[in-house]
């Protein structure tokens, strides 16, 4: 035990228990390198409804759900903000069909936005902006922005269900993509998912999933390759899969089913 708290000095004032000693640059001295490790931790859940209308949900500077996304990516010097936005473009147009260009254009108003142009019948691409985006385009556009502007020491990288609303095909390149982000940088990724397409990645070892079960005391984490209950199927190289879904799954859906009877 490096310190234990409350102590005497927090039962003397309870003022003190606002604040955990991590945050406190006065009392971290002796574990600062740990403190600055959990202060590069970055949590990405884009809401593509936020991006759309961050007025409608307020925005907040920072905000993990995109509320002044656009914005983040404005104050950008304009060189390094353009030679993100071509590397994005790149990827979004081997991913999105007819995908053109990408740019952020500033309205009358003051307010940036994100233009693509797509490829149709006409000479000149099809601009649209955020607003007219799929739900997947805006997911896959902040995922690729939060990896291409990542530092050099990038900490933690914390990603949410990244699989929402994109194609299976995009989503089974999504550890590839990850690990080529992570060649050049100090970064580690964390992700919680339910596709399966994710785990069958053969970049993606048993080492690396922590299993998610639900029990009467609640959940509980288990590394995949150290559960007993499977490890003849590891060892037989079945679909990741398909293992941990015999682990995750409901055993008796007849409840459910129900519903839909007369």
């Amino acid at each position: 035990v490096i310190l234990q708290r409350p102590d005497a000095a927090d039962e003397d004032d309870r003022e003190l228990l606002t604040q955990t000693h991590l945050e406190q640059i006065s009392a971290n001295h002796k574990f600062r390198p740990l403190a600055e490790y959990f202060a590069k931790v970055e949590y990405f859940h884009l809401v593509p409804q936020v991006i759309r209308d961050p007025g409608r949900f307020g925005s907040t500077s920072g905000d993990v759900f995109g509320s002044d996304f656009i914005a983040q990516i404005n104050e950008k010097p304009k060189k390094t903000r353009d030679a993100w936005l071509r590397r994005m473009q790149e990827a979004l147009r081997a991913a999105v069909p007819e995908f053109e260009t990408l740019s952020l254009e500033v309205d009358s108003a003051g307010r940036p936005h994100l233009v693509a142009g797509y490829r149709n019948w006409r000479q000149s691409p099809a601009h649209q902006n955020e607003a007219d985006f799929s739900d997947g385009t805006l997911r896959l556009i902040g995922l690729l922005w939060t990896l291409v502007s990542a530092p050099k020491d990038g900490g933690v990288l914390l990603l949410e269900e990244p699989e929402l609303s994109l194609n299976s095909a995009i989503v089974r390149t999504l550890p590839t993509v990850l690990a080529m982000a992570q060649r050049d940088k100090a970064m580690q990724v964390i992700m919680s998912t339910h596709a399966p397409e994710l785990l069958d990645d053969e970049g993606v070892l048993p080492t690396e999933i922590l299993v998610l079960e639900a029990t009467a005391e609640g959940t509980v984490a288990r590394m995949l390759s150290v559960i007993p209950e499977v490890a003849g199927e590891i060892a037989a190289e079945l679909p990741t899969s398909d293992i941990v879904d015999s682990l995750i799954s409901p055993q008796d859906l007849s409840g459910l089913i129900n519903v839909g009877r007369a």
